[in-house]
């Protein structure tokens, strides 16, 4: 009986003794567990937070490139609206000749004091109500070749001065000329001279293009 005893005491202390582990490996693992979620918990905040902030970073981005857009917009409209006006402009410019004076108008060189500034001549053409390119042998007009009526946008600043700007501008004399410079009538009185370096001499029935002949010093 004895004996009996004496093992059921040690079955009752060896089952304690599984229950007492058993309970600490559970308590164990669900630590672990716990600092597992917690680690889990913590790189999802992480990231939600870096998702937060490439959103509102992308929203930026999005923002500006919307108004990027629209500037672009704008931009384009501005160059079609200057791209229309520049070829308006150069339709409307007109290099037309009209009916030679019964006489010879004198044109040659200006005195100093007349010779006007190409800001100053700029604004006479433009307040000119009839603008005339003359034909000049450096003293009088030569009645042959007909004054060219200018009209539109025909003046462009350059080094040497103030130039007529109208592309395909040929002359056509019926009898040899001799060129010796251009003369800018505005409202039938002289205001600029446009000396050529030589005399430009043109036989009768000889085409000439003098596109890049006429500019008038200021």
């Amino acid at each position: 009986m004895m004996a009996d005893n004496t093992k059921i005491a040690t079955s009752q202390n060896g089952d304690a003794a599984t229950d007492a582990n058993g309970n600490g490996t559970m308590e164990q693992a669900l630590a672990t567990a716990h600092d597992e979620l917690a680690a889990v918990t913590a790189e999802r905040d992480e990231l939600a937070t870096q998702l937060a902030a490439q959103a509102s970073a992308l929203g930026e981005a999005n923002t500006e490139l919307a108004t990027a857009r629209d500037e672009l917009d704008v931009l384009r409209a501005e160059r079609d609206r200057l791209t229309a006006a520049v070829a308006t402009a150069e339709q409307s410019v007109a290099a037309a000749p009209v009916e030679s004076p019964a006489t010879p108008r004198d044109c040659g060189p200006l005195a100093d004091n007349a010779v006007l500034t190409l800001d100053d001549l700029r604004a006479a053409i433009g307040a000119a109500d009839d603008v005339q390119v003359v034909f000049s042998d450096g003293q009088q007009e030569i009645l042959t070749l007909q004054p060219l009526r200018i009209t539109g946008a025909a003046w462009v600043n350059t080094v040497p001065g103030l130039k007529l700007a109208v592309p395909g501008l040929l002359i056509l004399p019926t009898e040899q000329v001799e060129i010796a410079g251009y003369a800018l009538f505005l409202d039938g009185k002289q205001a600029a001279w446009s000396p050529r370096p030589d005399v430009l001499r043109i036989p009768a029935g000889q085409q000439s293009d003098i596109s890049n002949d006429v500019v008038f010093p200021g």
